[in-house]
């Protein structure tokens, strides 16, 4: 019995060690797309900024105009309004491919439908940055 309850308390230890080495990179990339989503789709534009590669972060919101400028807090106000705007038209979303590219980059596609009823195909691109991955380009596939 006391054989039995040492093997036991090394599985447990090693489940435990298992889970707190983290995520493949395809499962945390995966986990950074469903989350931002997640967000947006729930209209938490300012959470799903988060998930975003600062460069690309930096890129869209100089695509954004605000209605007013009000400085550099317009544009980040802006761009999470923009994504949760956006997000109010999803109904539903799977993950239907994911490949990793190279060590640092994984491409997640996803299928989006629409409450409308429209169908269509996104690549999202994830970039490893300071050990977590960020979204680096969204783009339809056509």
């Amino acid at each position: 019995m006391k054989n039995f309850l040492t093997i036991l308390a090394v599985l447990i230890v090693g489940v435990f060690v298992f889970r707190a080495c983290g995520d493949s990179p395809r499962e945390a990339s995966e986990k950074v797309v469903e989350g931002f989503l997640s967000d947006i789709k729930k209209g938490n534009g300012e959470d799903a900024v988060k998930a975003l590669y600062t460069p690309y972060k930096n890129a869209l919101e100089e695509m954004v105009k605000p209605p007013i400028n009000i400085g550099d807090f317009s544009k980040a106000v802006g761009l999470a309004y923009n994504l949760s705007a956006m997000g109010k038209d999803i109904k539903k979303f799977k993950i239907v491919d994911t490949r990793e590219i190279d060590k640092n980059h994984i491409e997640v596609t996803v299928k989006l439908n629409s409450k409308g009823g429209k169908e269509s195909l996104v690549n999202f691109i994830l970039i490893k940055d300071d050990k977590r991955w960020k979204i680096a380009n969204i783009s339809p596939i056509r």
